[in-house]
This record gives C-alpha cells, structure tokens and sequence, in this order.
C-alpha cells in the first residue's frame, strides 16, 4: 500500500470546516436580539436594528469563510498555490519548472496536481526506491514526467532473472502533452535518478519505458437550446472537455462515455450526443488514453431539430 492508496476525493471535510449562510446568522442574530428587547418588532429592512443586525451576520459569516480558507490551506487536500507550495516544503520539495522561461514567454511550473501527488509520496522517498511508492516518487523528480505507473515481476510470474538481479522492476512514464520530448532522453534521465546507488535497492532491474498511447478520437454533437450562443456554448464545452482529457490522461485510467457525456454538458446543452468513440476507451496498466486536439470534433444543432 502505498500513500496514493488514499483517494483524497473520498476524504470527508475536517470537522473545523463549517458551513456559513447568511439568512440563518440573521434569523440567530435576531432571535438573541428580541430576547434583549422583547419589544422589537420591526423586522424591515429598512429598521436600523435590522440593518445592523444583517451587517453583523454578514461579517459573522465573511468570518467563518475566512476560517475555513485558512484550515484548507494547511491540508494536503485542499491546499492550492502557494499554500500547497509551504506544505511542499516541509518534504524539501518545490514546483518543478515544467517549462523554462524565455524573452517571451514566462516558465510553466508543475500544477497543484502533480505536486499534491509528490508531497504525498514523499515519506515513501525517505528510503530507497524499494516500494511502489517510492519509485513513483523518484520517477517524477524528472520534470519531463507527468505519471509514472511500476509493476513488478518475479519468477513467480515467469520471469527469469538477470545474472541473478530479480525481480524485475517495470516502470512506464507518460510525458505532457504540450512539451516536446525526446523519450530516449527522459529515459536516460529517470534511468540516472533510479539507478543510484543510493536509491536502487541491490537486487532490483530496472526496466524503464514509455506507455503506449491509446489513440482515439472524438466526434460529438450539441443539442443546444433555443436563444443560447452555438459558439459560446461550444467553447465552454470544449474547455471542459479539455479539463476532463488532461485529468485523465494517466497510465491505467478509462475514458467513459458517461464521463465525456458529463464534461461535454455546459450550460446551454439539453443533450450531447457522442458519435465516436462508441464505447469506453479500456487501457492496460501500460497504456495512457490520449486525444490529440485536431481529434476532436464537436458540432452543434437545435435542441428541437
């Protein structure tokens, strides 16, 4: 079991967490003010004790925010930006850049994602690279990797050996999209880091490559409802679509209908209809889904058409 076991998606909120509605500190704030003065009985908003009283609730509850922002900003699970930088730290960690900056264009750094992916496995890299954890760990320290997926296989499972060194370790990586990459470099560079002295338990062999990448392609078509903007609608949808590719584009994970349905869905769309692909797109636990943008098609027509 490794630290990424733990689906952070499925953790309930913190207990500090509290939920804060104007309307219900109003309707307290009043009720502890009638009992002060029983004879108050101008509830309009246009009383000054209402006023004050609907001021008070208002910061009452800018108060409780402010609370539950700052409890968010020291859990590995909701923390973002530089408050998920400062927990970074405490491992010794920091944002990989991604991409350098030049003249013209500022650096990309690694997103909140991958770094709450890093900060989690973190104590698994206290050690050597022994455990599924603490490969995946030592694999990402190379900025050019976005996910990285370890097997291991024995002779149990058929395998051999080397010249003694069993079992084999299998580690497959997956780079981001938008950077181009020479993978036999990458591989060289992982294959340093792995095999340290240091990192690389004895009898560990290392077998480093990239995932295949399982093309597909989409072509969809927007029912959309009369008076909203075809192409309004069909950038949002676009964008969200984006979303949900990039998030899923990791070693092992589906892309389902139903979540193409769902991403494609915005506000103005009664319905989308999914031409391709025409079922789930399944990928092994060395494959990673992969659209290219000039893939995606997307069309629009009248709800009533």
């Amino acid at each position: 079991m490794t630290n990424l076991s733990i689906d952070l998606n499925k953790i309930p909120p913190a207990d500090i967490i509290k939920a804060a509605n104007h309307e219900a500190e109003l309707l307290l704030l009043k009720a502890k003010y009638k009992e002060k003065d029983p004879s108050w009985n101008a509830d309009t908003e246009s009383d000054p004790v209402f006023a004050l009283l609907s001021l008070a609730a208002y910061y009452k509850v800018q108060g409780i925010n402010q609370i539950n922002d700052g409890a968010k900003a020291v859990m590995v699970a909701t923390a973002t930006g530089a408050d998920l930088e400062n927990l970074a730290a405490i491992f010794n960690l920091k944002r990989e850049i991604i991409i350098a900056a030049t003249e013209d264009v500022a650096a990309v750094y690694e997103d909140d994602e991958r770094l709450r992916k890093r900060v989690l496995l973190a104590p698994e890299g206290y050690s050597n690279a022994g455990s599924i954890g603490a490969y995946i760990f030592w694999a990402l320290t190379c900025n050019k990797v976005k996910d990285a997926k370890i097997m291991r296989f024995d002779r149990r499972d058929g395998y051999q050996g080397v010249a003694g060194a069993d079992p084999r370790v299998s580690i497959s990586l997956i780079d981001f999209k938008n950077i181009e990459i020479v993978e036999l470099d990458v591989i060289n560079e992982v294959s340093a880091i792995l095999n340290d002295d240091e990192i690389r338990p004895l009898t560990d062999l290392l077998f480093i490559e990239f995932a295949f990448k399982k093309l597909f392609t989409i072509d969809a078509t927007l029912k959309i409802y009369a008076g909203a903007s075809a192409d309004v609608v069909k950038q949002k949808s676009r964008e969200q679509l984006n979303e949900y590719l990039d998030k899923n584009y990791k070693i092992g994970v589906d892309i389902t209908l139903s979540g193409l349905h769902a991403a494609m869905t915005v506000e103005g769309v009664e319905r989308v209809v999914i031409i391709s692909p025409d079922a789930d797109v399944y990928v092994s636990n060395v494959q990673a889904a992969y659209c290219a943008p000039e893939n995606i098609i997307i069309s629009s027509e009248a709800a009533n058409a």
